[in-house]
């Protein structure tokens, strides 16, 4: 694309995630695909285009943005958890738990991780673990033995 640069895919992005505020999806990834076209790597646009997709249930091309940006940034905690939100969407709890926890272990200050898997463990049956594995990670939060051992004698695990 001649003369057009990094300033034009900001505009494009800009244009994408304001579409997406407004909940016009096909119009948000219209943009996003523009400004993908110029700067291909960004992984903001893409986990916001992969959002969009889960958004209209297109599944499969927001699991292809997600798993294409953790190839390229393994590290980044945030696209492992929006992909264990798509996991969870399509009925994969197993897949989304695996991906919660690694968001957690690369960022443990991420409480949305944390608050996605309570949720899906809470969703699954299980009313023990939410509690504690909030609570587990959680710095510095004291947490009184007492309380601990009454939900074990109410709720064995």
């Amino acid at each position: 694309m001649q003369g057009v640069g990094r300033a034009d895919a900001l505009l494009y992005f800009n244009e994408g995630m304001a579409e997406f505020v407004g909940h016009n999806y096909e119009k948000s990834i219209a943009a996003l695909n523009q400004a993908l076209e110029i700067v291909t790597e960004n992984k903001i646009a893409r986990l916001s285009r992969a959002s969009a997709y889960m958004k209209l249930d297109r599944l499969e091309e927001a699991q292809t943005d997600f798993d294409r940006v953790i190839e390229n940034h393994p590290e980044y905690a945030k696209a492992y958890h929006l992909r264990g939100l798509a996991h969870e969407k399509s009925g994969d709890n197993q897949a989304a738990l695996k991906d919660f926890d690694r968001a957690i272990d690369l960022d443990p200050e991420y409480g949305a991780a944390y608050y996605s898997r309570a949720n899906l463990h809470s969703n699954m049956g299980n009313e023990v673990f939410p509690c504690f594995s909030f609570f587990r990670r959680v710095k510095n939060l004291p947490v009184d033995p007492r309380w601990r051992m009454s939900i074990f004698r109410d709720n064995p695990l």
